[in-house]
């Protein structure tokens, strides 16, 4: 009889060890997915910031080489003695600054859309993070209900 009653008590304790790991796993399994998704974010947005340093230079780039563009045009207006103020050597001008902020503008705008893209994909992250970890409480206090009776019956009397 003695065995017996060692032998439920043995059972009733594995019971619980299962019970407990069944509750424990669940949120351990999501503080990681939260934790994997907060240093994800982070990375998109690290990634964000470098793009954005890079995107500067080249809208610098850009406007350094389209006024390259607009002083050899004129270096050329000159050798063939067209006048800097002549009708189409201004309209020609025009022209060339319409494309050198144009094109920078391109630059900026392309920024600017990788860097709300970015931004949203690392918040989106960080959301997939906090819903992991939602859904890992609630396992774990679903697998916590669905297993304590099991292990102590007296909780359905």
């Amino acid at each position: 009889m003695c065995e017996l009653i060692s032998g439920l008590t043995l059972a009733t304790a594995l019971q619980g060890v299962g019970l407990a790991a069944s509750v424990v796993g669940p949120m351990m399994q999501a503080q990681q997915a939260s934790a994997t998704a907060q240093v994800q974010a982070r990375a998109y947005e690290q990634q964000r910031d470098q793009q954005q340093i890079l995107r500067a230079v080249e809208e610098q780039r850009t406007r350094r080489d389209m006024a390259r563009e607009v002083r050899r045009q004129a270096s050329q207006f000159a050798v063939r003695g067209v006048e800097t103020d002549s009708p189409t050597a201004i309209y020609l001008g025009q022209t060339a600054a319409e494309e050198m902020v144009f094109a920078a503008q391109s630059v900026r705008q392309g920024a600017m859309a990788e860097a709300t893209e970015l931004t949203n994909e690392a918040r989106l992250t960080r959301a997939r993070g906090q819903m992991a970890l939602t859904k890992g409480m609630f396992s774990a206090a679903g697998n916590l209900l669905t297993g304590a009776p099991k292990v102590w019956p007296e909780l359905l009397a």
